[in-house]
């Protein structure tokens, strides 16, 4: 069903690309026959022949596609020309791209977490010297958890480490990708108020919902540099949160191809029982997918025993792949 709306949206947006283009072409054509007509016949034959040397010297390598192939094929190529264009196709043809401590990361859409639980950035930051707070990173955070404008739960200068359970699992995605500063509200629905103690759930209160409102004071764990991320499918599905049990297959070579560990990892994400990195990576991954990281070596720490090659470098740069 995602191969089959994106593609209607790549056609969608070429056919109105390429009509745009064709009637400026038609209009341009136009204009230039005019100019023809009322210019004398010496004149007419030297423009003739001008544009008769123009077509043969400048005919497109894909002319033997059909006039529609190549003609898409052209609005494609003008397309990638320019800023605007080539930022449109990327955002058709691959995940979106967000930026999130400082490397550029293509992730999965956040709108099913966004809108699930309606969150909200009261104060957005945007420097980028700000550190960001990730999965298994650990932070100290202010929060209140209300019920119809009654406070039922707060903590101040509370230290946590995100995915750990230290607090409601939803409070901890919330502090995931703010920035130090940053306060942000949001809801926790029915379904998801299992894991809050201090709320009793029955069967005659299942509409309201619990409003929390969090603020990040400092994150203390070191920031993760030079990491990019890949998915090969994206979609506004459920994606594996923080604090959730998370099962897939690792494996981690060398840029060349060679392994350096293979394994099925089962965890809780934000434990710390496999590096920080794993964390990291996996925060939002969809179940089904494959979600590959280029990393520096230095972030596998604790893996580091258990390789087939531990003398990399600390500095050189890894493939995980988690299927």
């Amino acid at each position: 069903m995602r191969s089959i709306l994106n593609t209607l949206l790549i056609f969608g947006a070429l056919y109105l690309l390429m009509n745009n283009a064709y009637k400026k072409e038609v209009k341009t054509a136009e204009t230039s026959e005019q100019k023809v007509t009322q210019s004398t016949p010496t004149d007419t034959k030297i423009a003739n022949e001008i544009a008769t040397e123009n077509q043969t010297s400048q005919k497109p390598q894909v002319e033997k596609l059909g006039f529609l192939s190549n003609f898409a094929a052209n609005v494609v190529v003008k397309m990638a020309e320019s800023e605007k264009g080539s930022d449109l196709i990327l955002k058709l043809v691959k995940p979106l791209t967000v930026r999130l401590n400082q490397p550029v990361v293509k992730t999965n859409n956040t709108v099913f977490f966004d809108q699930t639980f309606e969150v909200l950035n009261i104060n957005p930051i945007t420097q980028d010297s700000t550190k960001i707070a990730y999965c298994g990173a650990e932070v100290v955070i202010d929060y209140h958890i209300s019920k119809q404008g009654l406070r039922i739960d707060t903590k101040e200068n509370q230290r946590i480490i995100l995915g750990r359970g230290e607090a409601h699992p939803i409070i901890e995605n919330l502090v995931v990708g703010m920035q130090e500063g940053q306060k942000r509200r949001g809801k926790i629905p029915y379904p998801y108020l299992g894991k809050l103690s201090i709320y009793t759930k029955n069967d005659e209160d299942k509409e309201p919902n619990v409003n929390v409102e969090v603020s990040l004071i400092e994150v203390l764990s070191p920031e993760l540099h030079n990491i990019k991320i890949f998915d090969d499918a994206v979609s506004v599905e459920a994606t594996q949160l923080c604090g959730y049990p998370i099962s897939c297959n690792a494996r981690i070579s060398k840029i060349d191809g060679t392994k350096l560990w293979e394994s099925k990892i089962n965890y809780q994400l934000g434990d710390k029982v496999f590096p920080t990195i794993f964390s990291y990576s996996l925060f939002n991954k969809l179940p089904e997918s494959t979600r590959t990281v280029i990393s520096p070596f230095k972030y596998l720490d604790k893996l580091i025993d258990n390789m087939v090659d531990s003398s990399v470098n600390p500095d050189e740069f890894v493939l995980i792949e988690f299927k």
